[in-house]
């Protein structure tokens, strides 16, 4: 979780669309790369940062309350996601929001051995 909110942290503080890299990058992060919903929804909200002309970057701090074993490679955590959007200005204050993810589910992918992202 830290990985991944660390990526999408620093791919928010860039200009423009991600590029194919980044793209490929991030995909990695998620149960069927490109093909999962979670992927397109993180890389609007991504694009969406990068092309704002007021804000500077989103950071994103997890913190996992639960993981449970559900299935065979199957889990599920709930957590807190703190989202502090730092803006362009020195004049605007930073915005922080707090999310609870209660039923995220995850995929043990052993031939990376890491856990990859089925839904939030």
């Amino acid at each position: 979780m830290n990985n991944f909110y660390s990526d999408v942290t620093s791919y928010t503080s860039g200009s423009g669309n991600l590029d194919l890299s980044q793209s490929s990058s991030l995909a990695e992060f998620f149960a069927n790369g490109e093909d999962n919903a979670e992927f397109h929804d993180f890389t609007k909200f991504i694009n969406g940062v990068r092309s704002s002309k007021e804000k500077s970057r989103v950071v994103g701090t997890p913190e996992v309350e639960s993981f449970t074993m559900t299935g065979k490679d199957t889990y599920e955590a709930q957590y807190l996601i703190e989202y502090r959007t730092v803006y362009q200005s020195y004049k605007m204050d930073d915005i922080v929001q707090v999310f609870r993810y209660k039923k995220a589910t995850f995929r043990f992918d052993e031939e990376s051995e890491t856990f990859k992202i089925v839904s939030l």
